[in-house]
Parts: structure tokens; sequence; C-alpha cells
């Protein structure tokens, strides 16, 4: 039994890194978990990996900057399960600039 179980998680940026381990991590917890990111097909396929190995999961399109897709993601979420427990907010938004001058 994991301490997540039944407990509906969202992560943001879930295609790679910290966001694609914390789903993961989430996901062997059993929690059941969308992972969302701009980069569709990398989220997919983690999220098929972890359907593969028995956990629920799925992915989702998501541009954190804008709210329509957000309510909708959110909205589909509850649609699927009925709640959302956990929100991840991993995904990075920068403009493009120097890493130096951003504050």
């Amino acid at each position: 039994m994991g301490r997540l179980d039944g407990r509906v998680a969202m992560v943001t940026g879930a295609s790679r890194g910290i966001g694609e381990a914390t789903a993961r991590r989430f996901a062997r917890e059993g929690a059941r978990v969308c992972l969302t990111d701009v980069n569709l097909e990398g989220a997919l396929s983690t999220a098929r990996q972890l359907v593969n190995e028995g956990m629920d999961a799925f992915a989702a399109k998501l541009d954190v900057t804008s709210r329509t897709e957000v309510e909708n993601t959110v909205g589909e979420i509850v649609d699927r399960y009925g709640r959302l427990d956990i929100l991840v907010n991993n995904a990075g938004v920068t403009k493009d600039n120097l890493l130096y001058k951003m504050t």
C-alpha cells in the first residue's frame, strides 16, 4: 500500500527531469497521475510506461501560461477522477533572456 493510494495528482512539466521523476514517484506511491507538458509526446511516453507497469496515469498537453488550457486540463482530471488532490507546479516559464538578468 502506497502513501498516496487513492489520491489524484497533476504534475506540470512532466515530460522530463524533476517533473517526470515526481510523476513516476507519485504513481508508484499509488496516486492516479495526470502528466502535463507542452511536449505532449514526452508526457505520453512516460504515461504509457506507467500504465504498462500497472499504474493509473494519463498525459495532457498543457501550456501553463494559458488560463484556458489550465482550466480545461483540471476539468478533464475532475471529470475522470471526481477530484484533484495534489498539484505539482513544476513547469518552468521564462522569457528569452540571459539567466543572470532574470530575477
